[in-house]
């Protein structure tokens, strides 16, 4: 009941971001659409403007081998210089597992080039990995 209640609220909100949302000054982008593959599986990530270059975001991955959907939820906030083609954010969240619920507290560096995207996940708990994941991105 508490798992269905929380991603009730996480996608009502992703909605009133994107719906409502605040008018993007020039060159900076409403939000992101984010697809990826894990074990073989498409994943896909979201990111909303909520202010200036604040993001809210959030990736829904299931994992085959674990018979496990994670969903990652926090903020990204984008720098506001882009080097050469390359568009830096670092950030921070959560994760939930639907066979373990919440799992632990992470951080996120990454960079947005052309349509493409590059991230590192490095969570904040001793025996978790960090992770890397990459795919394309589309401006919305």
């Amino acid at each position: 009941m508490k798992k269905s209640y929380l991603l009730k609220v996480f996608f009502i909100t992703f909605f009133l971001v994107f719906a409502g949302g605040t008018t993007a000054l020039a060159g900076e982008a409403r939000g992101f659409f984010s697809l990826y593959r894990v074990e073989e599986a498409f994943a896909v990530g979201l990111k909303g403007r909520i202010h200036n270059n604040l993001y809210a975001a959030g990736n829904i991955e299931y994992h085959h081998s674990k018979r496990d959907l994670e969903l990652r939820v926090g903020t990204a906030y984008l720098l506001p210089k882009e080097v050469l083609f390359f568009h830096f954010y670092g950030g921070i969240g959560a994760q939930f597992s639907r066979n373990k619920g919440y799992q632990y507290p992470y951080l996120s560096l990454g960079t947005n080039f052309l349509f493409f995207f590059s991230e590192v996940i490095h969570p904040l708990e001793k025996e978790a990995a960090p992770g890397y994941r990459w795919g394309f991105n589309f401006r919305l």
